[in-house]
């Protein structure tokens, strides 16, 4: 190997790194940001604001997906790697979410007393409640299916206030 070929081979080998940093599994993605989000401290916030794309399964409660366990988690995680690098939420929660709902809540601590169309954090899934409360305005996580804590699948949540 020449002197002049060693520059390029140690750029060739970075930027294969980079490239493979970026090119992470989704499912991979998503279970580190759900690690992130499980590990952070709660804002002490009165009010906030969320959107969220669910993804059900065949099975979960009040659904009529004809997903499988395994494919909704796959589709979460590939739908999570989608916003996550640049894609529009509004645009992939109007075609993929399972909610029937309108997909937009605004939540309020348990503290604050309930007032009409604001849903207070525990009139939530205990998991739904929980990532809302982490997260900083703008950024989004999942809360992950859990029989008790998340019955109805995967919650693909953005704090938008």
């Amino acid at each position: 190997m020449s002197r002049t070929s060693i520059p390029l081979l140690i750029a060739i080998v970075t930027m294969a790194f980079a490239c493979s940093d970026q090119a992470t599994d989704p499912l991979e993605r998503m279970q580190k940001r759900i690690a992130e989000t499980t590990s952070a401290a709660d804002h002490d916030a009165d009010l906030l604001m969320v959107r969220h794309i669910l993804i059900s399964f065949n099975g979960a409660p009040k659904t009529e997906s004809t997903r499988t366990l395994v494919e909704a988690e796959k589709f979460a995680a590939e739908l999570f790697a989608q916003i996550e690098d640049g894609a529009d939420f509004d645009s992939l929660m109007k075609k993929h979410s399972d909610d029937p709902g309108p997909g937009v809540y605004p939540m309020s601590a348990d503290r604050v007393p309930p007032t009409p169309g604001v849903t207070q954090r525990t009139g939530m899934v205990k998991s739904f409640g929980d990532v809302a409360w982490r997260l900083d305005v703008g950024e989004t996580s999942v809360a992950p299916h859990h029989e008790k804590d998340s019955p109805f699948g995967w919650h693909i949540i953005q704090r938008t206030e």
